[in-house]
């Protein structure tokens, strides 16, 4: 499945011991939410303190997929605008 931003974007919120530094980590390196899953694990290893239990539910994405659909037609159905880093509305205090 080709992610499109917002889906990386959640699926980067949801991803066991990926937290919201850890994800700006991954995105600045990476350049957009959805590029973060093109680059191998090798590349992200990297970055620093992030490490392969960071990782981890990368290899496992799959599983995460129905929660981060649902959570889009909830975004979608109620008209709401997700703005999340990397995206260019995102305030730059957060």
């Amino acid at each position: 499945m080709q992610l499109t931003s917002i889906q990386a974007a959640l699926l980067l919120a949801v991803l066991p011991k990926i937290g919201p530094s850890t994800a700006k980590k991954l995105i600045d390196f990476s350049g957009s939410p959805e590029a973060v899953f093109l680059k191998k694990s090798s590349e992200l290893l990297t970055i620093n303190n992030v490490g392969q239990s960071h990782l981890e539910g990368f290899t496992n994405k799959k599983q995460h997929t129905d929660a981060v659909l649902k959570e889009e037609k909830f975004i979608q159905k109620n008209k709401l605008k997700a703005i999340y880093y990397g995206e260019e509305n995102y305030p730059l205090s957060l």
